[in-house]
C-alpha cells in the first residue's frame, strides 16, 4: 500500500514538535503543499485508501505509534478518519482542485 504522501505529512509536518513550528494545523498543511509538490497531489488517494482499509484503532496506531504524529485528533473532537479527510480537503483546496474549506464545527477546533 503506497502511503508516501501521508507518511511524509505526518512524520515531517505534524510530528511531536509541530505546535512549536506552526500557528495551527492548517499552517502545517499549507507548508506541506508548498514544500512537497511531488507528493501533495497524491495525498487524497492515499487517505482514501487508508480509511477504506483500516478501522479507527488501526488508523490511530499507524499515525501515533508508527509514524509518531503529534496531532491528537480525538483531543480536537475528530476521529482519525474525519481528520485525515479534512486534511485531504484542505490539500485539495490548496492545490485548487476541490473543496475550499474543510468542515470545521465549533466543537471541533483545529
Amino acid at each position: 500500500m503506497r502511503t508516501e504522501a501521508v507518511e511524509q505529512f505526518v512524520t515531517c509536518y505534524v510530528h511531536q514538535a509541530w505546535p512549536d513550528l506552526y500557528v495551527d494545523l492548517w499552517d502545517a498543511v499549507a507548508d506541506f503543499v508548498e514544500l512537497e509538490p511531488g507528493l501533495a497531489p497524491s495525498f487524497r488517494s492515499e487517505v482514501e485508501l487508508l480509511v477504506s482499509t483500516r478501522d479507527e484503532r488501526e488508523l490511530r496506531e499507524l499515525l501515533l505509534d508508527r509514524w509518531d504524529s503529534g496531532y491528537l485528533a480525538e483531543g480536537a473532537g475528530w476521529t482519525y478518519r474525519e481528520w485525515l479527510m479534512a486534511v485531504a480537503d484542505r490539500v485539495d483546496a490548496l492545490l485548487d482542485r476541490g473543496p475550499h474549506e474543510p468542515q470545521i464545527t465549533p466543537n471541533r477546533p483545529i
